[in-house]
């Protein structure tokens, strides 16, 4: 730009799409029947990219191979900085909230996604507007993704090979327990928060000789120490291995857990029928609405979770401790909280090279 000034600036714009972004066990889109279901950017996209850098050469400010030389002459300063889109994710569960009509309660090579109530506005409607990162003063999760949006696409008796109840005998109880995969493409509908960061490095350069030259560094990363978030915890485990009606809870096998992964008891009753699907699918227990949204760890005594059943009737255990609190613990009390970051805080280096 100048004498002893130069800088850099670059902006990339890209765009990655597919319906799978990696190449592992399980298949991260939505619906693999319908695979133009799963097309959306992909994992691991980056859509705007910008970088910045800065190198300033102190003038020299006394006589080469001075003795005052060696303590002014030959300083620089490098900075580069980065601001770049976050990556884009979607909600997933695996225990067969989603799609068990054609796996079952665990389709253990999948994660699908897990849907929303209107997709449309998800960046609007799905989103608390909180960063997800901060915590409650009584430890609950400030969560960044609405567990309220969450919604479940149940098979209706008599769609896709589920039977209804059998010729002449209209009481008998019908499987309603079975989903589907979400409604249109919801995969990667949400995006992680921006990250950005500053390194600076100030330079100094000896010359003992002609022949060798002695190089010190000064580095700090992440000058301004900012906080780069890792995508939110985005799965969670709506479906339980087993469920029991409220009239049958207290019955020997229900109350000992004798039932079977994946099986059900219920009576023909229609209401006994759905109390075992609201305790079959269990969504996290949250407090509040908007912004002001909390998840507790632990559900308090006699609370009723989002499917309006009473849970938190016996007492927590703390691990080590000895003691216990009222309630237990709070299904996917994380889910929607960003719990990791991306990068490093401050840090500061020196080094020294010997160029010769």
């Amino acid at each position: 730009m100048s004498h002893h000034v130069q800088a850099g600036v670059s902006y990339t714009w890209g765009h990655a799409l597919g319906e799978q972004s990696d190449i592992g066990l399980f298949f991260t889109g939505n619906n693999p029947n319908n695979l133009r279901q799963s097309y959306a950017s992909s994992d691991f996209d980056r859509t705007h990219i910008t970088t910045a850098n800065f190198q300033v050469t102190v003038p020299n400010a006394a006589k080469e191979h001075s003795l005052l030389a060696y303590a002014t002459n030959d300083w620089s300063i490098t900075g580069l900085g980065v601001l770049q889109s976050g990556q884009p994710y979607s909600l997933y569960e695996f225990y067969g909230a989603v799609g068990s009509v054609y796996f079952g309660n665990f389709p253990t090579l999948m994660n699908p996604v897990l849907p929303i109530k209107d997709p449309k506005a998800a960046k609007t409607g799905a989103l608390t507007g909180n960063a997800g990162d901060m915590r409650g003063p009584g430890g609950e999760y400030i969560p960044t993704i609405d567990p309220s949006q969450i919604a479940i696409n149940y098979v209706t008796p008599g769609n896709k090979g589920v039977p209804t109840a059998a010729q002449g005998n209209p009481g008998d109880p019908v499987d309603i327990y079975e989903t589907d995969f979400a409604p249109g493409n919801q995969r990667n509908i949400f995006r992680q928060a921006m990250q950005k960061r500053l390194d600076l490095s100030i330079r100094k350069t000896f010359h003992p000789t002609s022949r060798v030259a002695v190089l010190y560094e000064f580095n700090i990363f992440n000058l301004t120490n900012t906080t780069s978030l890792d995508v939110p915890q985005d799965q969670t485990q709506i479906r339980q291995a087993f469920a029991c009606s409220n009239s049958a809870a207290n019955y020997y096998n229900c109350a000992n857990a004798y039932v079977n992964y994946g099986q059900v008891a219920t009576s023909p009753l229609q209401a006994d029928q759905q109390s075992t699907l609201a305790n079959l699918d269990q969504k996290p227990y949250y407090t509040g609405s908007g912004k002001s949204i909390a998840i507790p760890t632990t559900l308090p005594l006699n609370t009723a979770n989002a499917n309006g059943v009473i849970l938190g009737t016996s007492a927590n255990t703390v691990p080590g401790s000895g003691t216990s609190t009222p309630g237990c613990p709070n299904n996917g009390a994380n889910f929607g909280s960003v719990t990791g970051t991306i990068g490093g805080n401050r840090a500061i280096t020196m080094g020294l090279h010997i160029v010769y």
